[in-house]
């Protein structure tokens, strides 16, 4: 667990070093997960093939709210601070033994959050997350529309959790403590961001350099690698809203979405992408 201490690059430096010691943070699935050897093998191979990629805007339509006015009248309604309520691979500490102690996530909530979506199907063991995640006191029809979106755009076979954060502090480098493959894992959508520069970065575990999400105008989702990247965010007192998906990815969409996503971002990056 990285502490808010020294600069941001040391943070960075820091969490990439805990990384490459995480003996659970090996490329594959979650660990209390099962699923078949010809899957994992088949994702393994696009972690090959995807290993140069540190961030990517994904090749959607924009998913936007309707109404922002009233996207955030109901935020300040529902919100609800998400602390850490049980342990994952990535930060593997029950709450009595953390070394922050009363300053770790167990007690003090760095994101609020909205969860739009869970799985019906899925027992809570595989699908809730590492996180206090709360639903709203009734449906808001703004919400099914962004559900309807993920749903079509995301290329997830199995979707367990979608859910809106924000961030409130600073937002240390870390891994997220799900799957952990060398392929791209974590798709997002900034659905609202008062920023006037990006601050939402990731660092590469292995070799070091560090990046914005500097986002074009005509997508506002993207991907980064859980396995080969730690993440984070700086903070200056402004609003930003990240949609969240969380699933088992449909290996043959991934790769013909990011295929089709290298094509037409490639030259747009702040990186120079080799495959």
């Amino acid at each position: 667990m990285i502490q808010k201490v020294g600069t941001l690059e040391d943070r960075i430096k820091a969490s990439r070093e805990n990384a490459l010691k995480n003996t659970l943070a090996t490329d594959g699935p979650p660990l209390n997960v099962q699923l078949p050897s010809f899957y994992i093998d088949r994702m393994r191979e696009l972690g090959k093939k995807y290993r140069p990629i540190r961030w990517l805007p994904l090749d959607i339509p924009r998913i936007d709210f309707d109404d922002v006015d009233e996207f955030l009248d109901i935020w300040e309604k529902e919100k609800q601070p998400s602390v850490r309520i049980k342990p994952s691979a990535a930060e593997p500490y029950e709450k009595d033994d953390h070394p922050t102690g009363k300053d770790s996530s167990w007690y003090v909530a760095p994101f609020n959050n909205i969860t739009l979506w869970r799985n019906p199907e899925l027992t809570p063991e595989v699908r809730d997350n590492f996180w206090a995640l709360h639903d709203t006191s009734q449906k808001y029809k703004i919400f099914d529309k962004l559900v309807e979106q993920v749903f079509e755009y995301y290329p997830i076979h199995t979707f367990s959790l979608i859910y809106i954060w924000q961030s409130t502090e600073e937002i240390i480098p870390h891994q997220d403590g799900g799957n952990f493959w060398r392929s791209p894992t974590e798709y997002r959508t900034m659905l609202y961001d008062e920023n006037e520069e990006p601050t939402l970065y990731v660092s590469d575990i292995e070799h070091g350099d560090t990046h914005f999400i500097d986002l074009p105008k005509d997508t506002n989702s993207f991907c980064w690698s859980n396995g080969s990247q730690v993440h984070g965010s700086t903070y200056y007192g402004k609003r930003k809203f990240l949609l969240v998906a969380r699933g088992f990815e449909h290996s043959q969409k991934v790769e013909t979405l990011i295929d089709r996503s290298i094509i037409k971002y490639r030259d747009k990056l702040n990186y120079k992408l080799e495959l």
